[in-house]
């Protein structure tokens, strides 16, 4: 009896085994998407200011559309202002950020996300594919504003996930597969920054005559950024020719917000 059993239970583990090397092989890993700071670290956000929320993604296939929903907390995030997208889907057909509506978990609005390689038929006939050979790439940053309430500074605030079980959902070039992918979600830590991040000559806002000033101080041709700090456009906690090159990126609106730096 027992030998039957054994002999059954091998002939079910060999048929098992063949049935997933013989499916498609691009589902060998599973796919993840993770909205914040890859380190797991909390993304500073300026009371009162607009923060980028960066977007990776992880796939081992090739894939030809994304569709998620970010939700987040209404005290505390005051409006949700689309984002900017990143190569390689930057060369996708459709790059589409929903108008913000009401979440299911009270107190939370959701803003839905969704990327498509190609748009007219035959679908996915571009040839531009998301295939990270596993490896987490940056392909976005949300963008939203914190809320003007000084005394949310302090506070934690963690984004949550949609209500829809069908989403987010990975597709596959050929139209035909799709998957769930593992999702992680980070948080938002509320401070009060006395200045802009990018706001070089402390004007309260961001544009050209920024660079200008940075560029004369490294050159040794201006003054000192005050503080210095609101030249550390990219948040590395340094203030150098790479914040140049991020400011100017964003003014020509092919790069991020200026971000705020953990530099205390």
């Amino acid at each position: 009896m027992k030998a039957g059993f054994m002999k059954i239970a091998i002939q079910f583990l060999l048929v098992f085994t063949f049935s997933i090397v013989a499916s498609d092989a691009q589902e060998s890993l599973p796919d993840s998407l993770l909205i914040g700071n890859l380190d797991g670290s909390d993304v500073i956000a300026g009371i009162g200011q607009p923060v980028p929320v960066p977007i990776w993604a992880k796939t081992d296939d090739s894939v030809a559309f994304m569709q998620f929903s970010i939700a987040t907390s209404d005290e505390q995030v005051s409006s949700r202002d689309r984002g900017i997208i990143l190569p390689p889907l930057a060369l996708w057909d459709q790059l589409y950020f929903s108008t913000p509506y009401p979440s299911g978990t009270p107190g939370y609005t959701t803003q839905d996300v969704s990327f498509y390689a190609d748009t007219i038929p035959p679908f996915y006939d571009s040839g531009i594919f998301l295939d990270t050979d596993y490896q987490w790439i940056h392909i976005a940053d949300y963008f939203m504003t914190i809320t003007v309430d000084t005394a949310r500074a302090g506070e934690i605030s963690c984004m949550v996930l949609n209500d829809f079980p069908e989403i987010p959902l990975f597709g596959m070039y050929n139209g035909l597969d799709s998957e769930s992918p593992g999702v992680r979600l980070g948080c938002l830590r509320l401070i009060n920054a006395d200045y802009l991040p990018g706001d070089v000559n402390n004007n309260g806002n961001v544009n050209g005559l920024d660079v200008v000033y940075f560029v004369n101080y490294l050159r040794g041709q201006g003054p000192i950024p005050f503080p210095l700090q609101s030249a550390d456009a990219n948040g590395d906690c340094l203030a150098n020719g790479l914040d140049v090159i991020y400011l100017v990126n964003y003014l020509k609106g092919i790069g991020s917000l200026p971000r705020l730096g953990d530099c205390d």
